[in-house]
């Protein structure tokens, strides 16, 4: 499956969540959602702005640059994205493509935080920390 609309990316989301508690439970490395957050991640990165561009076997089709935000949004009064949110996601609003972001970037949090007491955590983020720089960069 590709990632080429907001309520595909909810679904990624959902994939990453219910992994996310069971890794935070188990505490195992699961290099398959590190990439997909990873993947989500890049749609937020202009692609003349990207430093670090991901490549893996399967390919991106469709909008390249779905979550990158192109007017400032005040992340404190969006809604949270929720496995139960029913609302529909309009790939052109910028609103939403904050939350999806937003929950992209909490996930990532908690994702760093269980893995933390792994010896290769420097390599698992070093990846993010251009991806996050690229997207502070693409939202000046």
């Amino acid at each position: 499956a590709s990632l080429n609309s907001l309520s595909s990316c909810r679904q990624a989301l959902l994939l990453i969540e219910l992994t996310k508690q069971w890794i935070s439970k188990t505490t195992r490395y699961v290099p398959e959602v590190i990439v997909l957050l990873m993947k989500l991640l890049q749609l937020a990165c202009s692609t003349e702005k990207s430093k670090h561009v991901l490549s893996c076997s399967s390919k991106q089709s469709g909008n390249n640059h779905l979550l990158v935000i192109n007017k400032n949004i005040d992340l404190s009064k969006s809604t949270t994205l929720t496995v139960f949110s029913d609302n529909d996601l309009d790939d052109d609003n910028d609103e939403h493509r904050a939350m999806i972001l937003q929950t992209c970037l909490n996930s990532l949090i908690d994702f760093l935080n269980i893995y933390q007491s792994l010896s290769a955590i420097v390599e698992i983020a070093q990846p993010f920390k251009s991806l996050v720089q690229t997207i502070a960069e693409t939202s000046k």
